[in-house]
């Protein structure tokens, strides 16, 4: 039986209908693998696939022929593979493509796709990486899609996580061009690792309506206004 998903969004021939489950099979498997692990569960490892799900369409856009369609067939079929994670709808899944051209240095795409399986964060700069995971994905989205330089994208971040800007509060900063103002004096990436132990001890688990725990740190605040950005990513 076809692939109501794909046979409803895209015009494609069997061959291309073929490669573009057998993608699909895998990019599944690797959602299903980190869900039993437990790991979405956790702020990093979600933000940690979004990265390597925007690369995975980066790197299909530019070699299969799927057509326009394809994000949409795309989303279609994860969520209906995964309605209780969600998080994959077409416009989540723009936001990730976004966050890996962003981050990655277009020279080394191609090389960085083939590495994520055994390198997570391939092609982007590794301490960068860590402090991406340690904010929320409403955060993320905000510096990405507002910033015109990964230094600049640095420095927001350093500043969020020193000062515990919620959401709101960053996008005045980023309006305010902050980082024109005074950033570009301040080095970017420098905040320790791992976080001080007052913060440590700041942190909170937070139960969702279904249960599952995500460990937010000092931003746990913040879940239910992130929440929102991913239309229902955590339902």
């Amino acid at each position: 039986m076809s692939n109501p998903g794909i046979t409803s969004s895209l015009a494609l021939s069997s061959a291309a209908l073929a490669d573009y489950q057998e993608w699909l099979k895998a990019i599944k498997q690797r959602i299903h693998a980190t869900r039993m692990k437990g790991a979405l569960a956790a702020n990093g490892e979600l933000i940690s696939l979004y990265y390597e799900i925007g690369a995975q369409i980066v790197d299909r856009e530019s070699h299969a022929q799927w057509g326009s369609g394809f994000i949409d067939a795309f989303s279609h079929d994860l969520r209906q593979a995964f309605p209780e994670i969600g998080g994959f709808s077409s416009k989540n899944l723009r936001y990730c493509r976004a966050f890996f051209r962003f981050y990655c240095n277009p020279a080394i795409w191609q090389q960085a796709v083939a590495k994520l399986r055994d390198t997570p964060w391939a092609g982007a700069e590794s301490q960068l990486s860590v402090l991406l995971k340690e904010i929320p994905w409403g955060h993320n989205i905000l510096i990405f899609t507002q910033c015109s330089s990964v230094a600049e994208a640095g420095f927001y971040i350093d500043q969020t996580l020193e000062q515990g800007w919620s959401r709101d509060v960053l996008a005045l900063q980023l309006k305010s061009k902050l980082y024109a103002r005074t950033g570009k004096a301040v080095t970017t990436f420098s905040r320790a690792l791992p976080l001080p132990q007052s913060d440590a001890d700041r942190r909170i688990t937070l139960d969702l309506d279904d249960g599952v725990k995500v460990n937010y740190g000092k931003f746990g605040d913040l879940l239910a206004e992130d929440k929102a950005v991913t239309e229902g990513c955590w339902r």
